[in-house]
């Protein structure tokens, strides 16, 4: 049976026998160009600009402040203060759990002190630390939004 497409019995749209072609995403046989670079030398820097023109350009006012591309504002040095003062806060309760930690090890008259005086302000040092740590925290994602 044939048809008039030159389909053959072997099924519906089956190609006559001819040369073999090869697959669209096998590579071409190496060549070189003008510049004596390969096929896949091409292609790497053909892709890598492809790259490099896909990534959107920022344009933010926090973004030009923080390259320092811009000004800073008053609010940007209050909030640097604030981290700064967080940073001190962490460093003293560190500071307080080493001591509490190594208490143990010290003179009898150390770890009496130790114990009376920070042992009791430990917990409530470190509530601080987490209550300013959460406002500013707050802060931050209620300045994102607006």
């Amino acid at each position: 049976m044939s048809t008039l497409d030159g389909a053959s019995a072997r099924g519906r749209g089956a190609r006559a026998a001819g040369p073999a072609r090869a697959a669209p995403d096998t590579p071409p046989p190496p060549s070189t160009d003008d510049d004596g670079d390969l096929w896949i030398e091409r292609e790497l820097r053909r892709r890598k600009k492809k790259r490099e023109a896909a990534g959107p350009k920022v344009v933010a006012p926090a973004v030009a402040r923080a390259t320092g591309a811009s000004p800073a504002t008053a609010s940007d040095g209050a909030e640097a203060a604030y981290v700064k003062f967080l940073g001190a806060f962490f460093a003293v309760i560190l500071l307080e759990g080493l001591v509490l930690a190594l208490s143990g090890f010290l003179p009898e008259s150390v770890d009496a002190w130790v114990e009376a005086t920070l042992y009791p302000s430990f917990s409530p040092t470190v509530l601080a630390f987490l209550g300013c740590s959460s406002l500013y925290g707050l802060w931050k994602s209620g300045n994102g939004s607006a």
